[in-house]
C-alpha cells in the first residue's frame, strides 16, 4: 500500500482484520456483538492477534463468533468453546454438543489440539456424512 492512499489495494483479509479490529475496539461497546465466520479471509497468522483482540474485547461486551477453522479453533481454550452438532436421527440441534468440561478432558487426553479434535469428529459438530 503506497502512503496517503486508500485502502484500495489492501488484500480482502487485510481491510476485513482492520474492520474486525476497529470493531473489537470500540471504546464503548454494544452488550452484545455477533460475527459470522471471524476467520473468514484471514491470513492463520493474523488469528493470533484477532482471538486476543476477542479475549480482550470479550471483558466489556459478550461476544459470539462462528466458525469452521480448526486453525481458529486450535488457539481457542475448552471454556471459550461451544461446539454445535445435530442429532443424526432427528436433525435437531445439539447446543453444546460436548461442555467444557469434556472438552478440556478430550483435550488433555490426546496429542491433538481442540481444532483438530473437532474436525477428527471426537467433539461432535462434523456434518454426519463426513463422520
Amino acid at each position: 500500500m503506497v502512503p496517503g492512499r486508500l485502502a484500495d489495494d489492501a488484500s480482502f483479509g487485510t481491510v476485513r482484520l482492520l474492520a474486525l479490529l476497529t470493531a473489537l475496539h470500540e471504546p464503548d461497546p454494544p452488550p452484545f456483538t455477533a460475527i459470522e465466520e471471524v476467520d473468514h479471509g484471514l491470513h492463520p497468522y493474523a488469528l493470533d492477534v484477532l482471538v486476543d483482540r476477542l479475549r480482550a474485547a470479550s471483558r466489556l461486551s459478550q461476544i459470539m463468533v462462528t466458525t469452521h477453522s480448526p486453525t481458529f479453533v486450535n488457539r481457542l481454550k475448552p471454556s471459550e468453546l461451544v461446539v454445535c452438532g445435530r442429532d443424526a436421527e432427528t436433525g435437531a440441534s445439539a447446543i453444546p454438543s460436548m461442555d467444557s468440561g469434556r472438552l478440556a478432558a478430550a483435550q488433555h487426553g490426546s496429542d491433538l489440539r481442540l481444532g483438530e479434535l473437532w474436525f477428527a469428529g471426537a467433539l461432535g459438530g462434523v456434518p454426519n456424512s463426513v463422520a
